[in-house]
């Protein structure tokens, strides 16, 4: 029994001493992460074709100057957290994004699609939504790009 005891006296001193913990109970700890929304600038989103698109870091988003085909940017996403919704936001409602994953130990060609839309629509249907990042990468592509199409941002909720 000592040992418990000092653990909870250990727990119980990092709630009185950490501010952000402050008033919280350790139950209310566990889940002071749910809810959150991440964002991505549009400025974030890149190609492999360098040549056709500008990155605006003064209004931080992407245009296609020619026809680029896709962007991508890797998505950082807490692990053990569930994957709520995405939506990535731009000015040509005819593209589609994607966020996907896979293996980490996989060979290229092995992605799955975990939610998908057309830009500025959400999807709240996300399959394999418990992020883990022990075993899979994470990232967001947009297709169908051509010239003129801007990328302003993306948002991903976790609960």
């Amino acid at each position: 029994m000592p040992n418990e005891e000092t653990n909870s006296m250990k727990i119980k001193d990092l709630f009185e001493t950490t501010p952000l913990l402050e008033g919280r109970t350790e139950i209310e700890s566990i889940t002071i992460d749910k809810g959150r929304t991440i964002s991505l600038p549009g400025a974030a989103f890149v190609s492999d074709n360098t040549t056709q698109f500008n990155t605006d870091w003064g209004d931080g988003y992407a245009a296609a100057t020619a026809a680029v085909g896709s962007l991508g940017v890797a998505v950082n996403l807490t692990n053990g957290t569930e994957i709520k919704e995405c939506i990535v936001h731009g000015n040509d409602t005819g593209n589609t994004w994607a966020l996907l994953r896979k293996p980490t130990s996989a060979v290229a060609g092995n992605a799955e699609t975990l939610a998908t839309a057309s830009i500025n629509s959400t999807d709240t249907s996300i399959s394999n939504a418990v992020v883990t990042n022990s075993t899979h990468c994470y990232w967001l592509i947009v297709t169908g790009l051509g010239t003129g199409d801007e990328i302003y941002g993306a948002t991903i909720t976790i609960g």
